[in-house]
C-alpha cells in the first residue's frame, strides 16, 4: 500500500540511518557522505511516498517536481528489504505511473547508474511504455571513491505530449 511519506518521517529517519553505509544501498546513496533524512512540509516541489506492508515501511518513493515545463526529475526509489519484493514493485510502478495519470506531469527524466541490478527491469518499462534512453552521461561521483562514473537518462513520455 501507498502512503504519504511526510506521516512516518521519524520511522523513515530511522531506515534512512539503518541504510547510511551499507554496500547493498551503494546504487541508491551514493555519496559519500549523509545528511540527515527530512521531508519537505510542501508538496509543490518535491512528492514523496512509502510503501507499506502491514505495519512496516517496505519502501520509498520520492521526486522533484519543476512546476514550469510539468515534469518530474530525480526520482529516488529505496527498496528496504533487500530481497524482490513484488508488493515495492508494484506500489513503486503505481506512484511512477500517478505522476502522469493523477497528477498530470507530462515527462519524468531519472538516473540509474550502470551497473544497478534494477536497470534491466527499467530498460523493459522504458521499452513497454514508450519512453526512450536519452543517453548516458558522465557523473563526478567523488574522486576518492571507486564507484560506477557513468549514469542513464530516461525520459518518458505517457501521453501527454512530446518533448
Amino acid at each position: 500500500m501507498i502512503d504519504y511519506a511526510k506521516k512516518y518521517e521519524n520511522e523513515l529517519r530511522a531506515k534512512f540511518y539503518d541504510i547510511a553505509f551499507d554496500p547493498f544501498y551503494k546504487f541508491a546513496i551514493y555519496t559519500p557522505w549523509r545528511n540527515d533524512f527530512e521531508i519537505p512540509n510542501s508538496t509543490y516541489d518535491y512528492h514523496s511516498f512509502v510503501s507499506i506492508n502491514g505495519y512496516n515501511i517496505i519502501g520509498y518513493i520520492a521526486y522533484r517536481i519543476n512546476r514550469e515545463d510539468d515534469s518530474v526529475y530525480r526520482m529516488q526509489i529505496i527498496n528496504f528489504i533487500k530481497d524482490r519484493s513484488f508488493l515495492f514493485g508494484k506500489d513503486a510502478f503505481t506512484c511512477a505511473k500517478n505522476i502522469f495519470d493523477a497528477f498530470n506531469f507530462r515527462k519524468l527524466t531519472f538516473d540509474v547508474i550502470i551497473g544497478n541490478p534494477i536497470e534491466k527491469t527499467y530498460d523493459k518499462i522504458i521499452k513497454k511504455y514508450g519512453g526512450r534512453i536519452v543517453g548516458t552521461k558522465e557523473k563526478e561521483m567523488n574522486n576518492r571513491r571507486a564507484s560506477p562514473a557513468v549514469s542513464l537518462t530516461f525520459m518518458l513520455y505517457f501521453g501527454k505530449g512530446t518533448a
